[in-house]
């Protein structure tokens, strides 16, 4: 997996700002799969969020953080949440659903079917996509239940205590936002070098990104004494 550096990351940014979450996700994903939007797209969505994770662990750390609201308080709360445990979970080999005697194959979803689903405004839209039997859209949430135990990654849930009320509630852990907050982080840093240097030397945005990143950080270290 590519390592996304200041100049990726300005780049990543600047094209999907504008863009909805799950746009957002799949130009991650093409980023870092070495692939195009359409191929993106396509990929299942444990496979795409894997490499999301990975990025995340390589631009944050080994944790993330969870923050959520007690349904009973409204107590804001914060759990770590550790990634390697969910980069090593495995997808079942071959998943069915049975409706009836008649057992009906199921496969991930992608990115592009969750855009079906939005744009139909109907539940049974993904459980349609993702079996290959006319008779799942009798039951939808029993697709999303067989999707949600063969696919770990697909509906990772946090469970958290309310140390004020005590409450217990689960939060939806959603990796694509997290990323992102990292490339936004990642690129505003990059514009703050380019300004510095490009005013302390008159080096063009090209220029300065054809230092090496250690080079970058000394000359704006001297910039700024």
């Amino acid at each position: 997996m590519p390592q996304l550096d200041e100049a990726d990351a300005l780049a990543l940014w600047e094209s999907g700002e504008r863009l909805s979450m799950l746009d957002r996700a799949v130009r991650l994903a093409a980023v870092l799969g070495g692939t195009g939007i359409e191929a993106a797209a396509d990929l299942p969505l444990p496979q795409r969020d894997r490499l999301l994770l990975a990025a995340l662990r390589q631009m944050g750390g080994p944790s993330a953080a969870v923050v959520a609201t007690c349904p009973e308080c409204g107590t804001l709360h914060e759990a770590d949440v550790a990634l390697a445990p969910l980069l090593e979970t495995r997808d079942a080999a071959a998943p069915q659903v049975t409706f009836g005697d008649r057992p009906a194959a199921l496969r991930p979803p992608t990115s592009r079917d969750l855009a079906a689903a939005v744009v139909s405004g109907d539940a049974a839209t993904l459980a349609e996509r993702c079996c290959d039997a006319p008779g799942a859209l009798a039951d939808p949430a029993a697709i999303e239940e067989a999707l949600d135990s063969a696919f770990p990654l697909l509906n990772i849930m946090i469970a958290m205590d309310c140390d004020d009320c005590g409450a217990q509630f689960a939060r939806r852990f959603d990796p694509v936002p997290l990323l992102w907050a990292q490339v936004t982080a990642r690129a505003k840093a990059a514009l703050a070098t380019v300004d510095c240097l490009a005013r302390a030397y008159g080096w063009s945005e090209a220029e300065i990104f054809a230092l090496s990143p250690t080079r970058r950080q000394l000359y704006r270290e001297m910039a700024l004494q």
